[in-house]
């Protein structure tokens, strides 16, 4: 398990010995490692490690084969997406899922939890739900402000350049106000300006908002700049995990990586 992060509190998440099998390939195996409270912590390990496996189960996308997956204090492990994203644990994803045809404001609605005129019953009944969504439209005007999308409200989403969908769906994914988001691959496809301007919001919602963070990278300046703790996978195991400068100088590490041809690109 990670040392824990100074001024960071216990873990948030725990992931104990998850396994994930695919017929007879194991693409997890016994993964286990914690995230703490107010932490910035990295996944990494060369391709096919199974990180984004284990993305998919720790967040319900995919069923595993075994193990526990605690957070705040209570098994999510086997929930549906949706139910463990209203307990405060939400994601992005490598691939962006902005809904092309839509505008970038309607994108950002889709998100906000909790309006009463989703359901039918109420629907005809505006006043009981004006308030709710006119805060919505509120959040969202904030938040695409905030990651400079603010030109682009009424576009559709289709029309944004890939960094500007990444920043959509990071927007997005507050809506939901987490406790714990994952990020995978957030830099993916994104230009260096953009990306540190990703990176800078990434930064100021742990240090402003107290958010904890877990996020799969393959640039290792990033990770050794930016994470608290960095947890390193290999052929679907966790083979260590600490801070940056000890997992740099970690033998396991060095073979993780020389022995799959050099550090990859982070997918798998």
């Amino acid at each position: 398990m990670p040392a824990e992060t100074p001024g960071a509190g216990g873990p948030l998440l725990s992931v104990e010995r998850v396994t994930k099998r695919f017929a007879g390939l194991v693409a997890v195996s016994g993964a286990s490692f914690d995230v703490a409270a107010g932490s910035l912590t990295a996944l990494i390990g060369p391709n096919g490690a199974g990180k984004s496996t284990l993305f998919n189960v720790v967040t319900g996308f995919q069923r595993g084969d075994g193990g526990e997956v605690v957070f705040d204090g209570r098994s999510v492990y086997g929930r549906s997406p949706h139910a463990i994203a209203r307990r405060g644990m939400v994601r992005t994803f490598q691939l962006t899922k902005a809904l092309a045809v839509m505008s970038v404001r309607d994108n950002m609605l889709l998100a906000a939890a909790g309006n009463p005129g989703e359901r039918l019953a109420l629907a005809p009944l505006r006043p009981l739900w004006r308030r709710a969504e006119r805060a919505a439209r509120e959040r969202a005007g904030e938040l695409l402000e905030v990651f400079g999308l603010a030109a682009k409200a009424d576009d559709y989403a289709g029309t944004l350049s890939g960094g500007q969908r990444k920043l959509l769906e990071l927007s997005r994914a507050l809506m939901l106000e987490p406790r714990l988001l994952l990020l995978d691959e957030p830099l993916a496809g994104v230009n260096r300006t953009l990306g540190r301007t990703l990176l800078e919001h990434i930064e100021r919602l742990r240090a402003e908002r107290g958010l904890t963070i877990l996020f799969v990278e393959h640039d290792m300046e990033v990770v050794m700049r930016h994470s608290d703790t960095v947890v390193v996978m290999a052929e679907g195991r966790v083979v260590t995990s600490g801070r940056p400068a000890e997992v740099r100088r970690d033998e396991r590490v060095i073979e993780a990586y020389l022995g799959s041809g050099g550090a990859g690109d982070g997918r798998g």
